[in-house]
């Protein structure tokens, strides 16, 4: 009963907060619909949905789906659904939370104190009101691993087909989530359980499909077995983009780079136009129209096959002749998946009213404080490296060693004894996906790798917190009984 009242503050407080933040001037921001290249023309989300999204090369389709849906559902009163969607994913997503570390023994007025600080942090209000799908992907990977745990629960086919249903929406929705993700869960999951192998098969088997239906659709049309287009693209940021100026041009002279390597980061199709030769028209405005219906670029635009295949080669030319540039964009990229949450350009639409706020949690929750210490002995250093450090979330750092370290211990223990516990196998989810995302942000991607940390982050308070309660009752107990 104590647990289920709990609960009830937890909607509660969650409501509360809510309509907190609304009178102080919150409000979703659905601007990303409009101008984010992610997005397929909201024109054609609504009169022509399906077609664009058997034609959308650039980012898996579910996301998009979502987007055409409730345009084509409530029409310009669209941003109010999407709000409301995100609201009902956030609390389910805060319930998981609680649910997760109840289950880990937590007491359940500890847990609600956990969720709630997390529950009303402006990381939380932020991503809730961006229409945008970080949150969405970590409200899913929260729901997956108490799918997870109820499987290893209960044992039943629809307990796996529910953890890999969510599984299967998250690689749908973010293409970081590749489908070797997919494999590698469904893998693990058998090696962990090998008597329910049967069970975990039959459940993930649809999921399975549906995303490998998807690689195949981008196979058959485009000669590309993957859920984007874009990968060799980003990689560049990283890879080409750190030659110096001057080398630069000339490797594009003598031929070692490909014209494509000129361009700036996350160049339009228009531009790339200019350098090499376009693709015959193919019939469909999602693949030939350079600019969106309200002037936006397209981004799906065919060109960006040619230009993958030539960014290919520029990358590994780039990585090995340039290693340490690439390791240097590595380093600054490892420190940049430590910065606090907000620190992101997009997401300033609300941030200018949770100010002090945002300031608090970023010392408190991130451990950003290297400005406020050194303002004590004097004037601050000048420079970018100086810039950059004081972003460092040195909070973060330290649980992102923490909960790979722990998880590899549990892992190494686990090997030895052949044996798991189905907190173990939660723990290890948890640990390895953010081993996961923090790799592949990392070493692929030059830029917002702390959103790309947000998808992960929720899981991360209760790893830390049931981390906490299980290092308190083991030493607890070792004062008990010392032998």
């Amino acid at each position: 009963m104590k647990t289920d009242r709990h609960l009830l503050h937890l909607i509660l407080i969650f409501l509360f907060s809510r309509v907190a933040y609304m009178l102080i001037g919150v409000r979703f921001d659905y601007g990303p619909l409009r101008d984010f290249r992610q997005f397929i023309d909201p024109v054609l989300l609504r009169e022509n949905l399906f077609e664009s999204l058997l034609y959308f090369h650039a980012q898996p389709p579910l996301f998009n789906l979502f987007l055409g849906f409730w345009l084509q559902i409530a029409g310009d009163l669209a941003h109010l659904f999407y709000w409301a969607s995100f609201a009902a994913l956030s609390l389910a997503m805060y319930i998981a939370m609680y649910r997760l570390m109840c289950g880990n023994d937590l007491p359940s007025r500890a847990s609600l104190a956990v969720v709630a600080a997390y529950m009303v942090s402006p990381t939380a209000m932020i991503y809730e009101n961006w229409l945008f799908y970080t949150w969405p992907v970590a409200a899913l990977l929260t729901l997956s691993a108490l799918a997870l745990r109820n499987f290893l629960s209960r044992e039943t086919v629809g307990m796996a087909a529910l953890f890999f249903f969510l599984v299967g929406i998250i690689a749908l929705t973010r293409s970081v989530f590749h489908l070797v993700w997919v494999v590698a869960a469904i893998a693990a999951l058998v090696l962990a359980r090998p008597g329910l192998w049967r069970r975990i098969l039959a459940g993930a088997i649809v999921p399975l499909v549906l995303v490998v239906a998807i690689y195949a659709k981008n196979q058959a049309l485009f000669s590309t077995f993957s859920a984007s287009s874009w990968l060799w693209w980003h990689f560049a940021m990283t890879t080409v983009a750190e030659v110096p100026d001057d080398e630069r041009t000339a490797l594009i002279g003598s031929g070692a780079l490909s014209p494509a390597a000129r361009l700036p980061d996350m160049a339009p199709p228009h531009l790339f136009a200019e350098v090499i030769e376009p693709p015959p028209p193919f019939g469909l405005a999602i693949l030939d129209d350079y600019y969106k219906t309200n002037g936006e670029s397209n981004y799906n635009h065919r060109i960006y096959f040619t230009v993958a295949a030539l960014l290919k080669r520029d990358d590994l030319y780039s990585m090995r002749n340039y290693p340490g540039h690439y390791a240097r964009r590595v380093a600054l990229a490892i420190g940049e998946f430590s910065f606090p949450a907000t620190d992101n350009h997009f997401v300033v639409a609300n941030l200018d009213r949770i100010v002090v706020l945002d300031e608090l949690y970023n010392v408190l929750l991130y451990g950003r404080f290297l400005d406020y210490v050194v303002s004590w002995f004097g004037a601050k250093p000048e420079g970018e490296l100086y810039v950059w450090a004081s972003k460092l979330g040195l909070f973060v750092l330290l649980v992102v060693g923490l909960v790979i370290g722990s998880g590899a211990v549990v892992l190494v223990g686990g090997l030895r004894r052949r044996a798991v516990t189905d907190k173990e196998i939660v723990y290890l989810y948890i640990s390895m996906t953010l081993l996961y995302i923090a790799v592949i942000s990392c070493l692929l991607v030059s830029f917002e790798n702390n959103r790309n940390r947000v998808m992960i982050e929720p899981l991360l308070v209760v790893y830390v917190a049931s981390w906490i309660k299980d290092y308190i009752d083991e030493r607890s107990s070792r004062l008990r009984d010392p032998a």
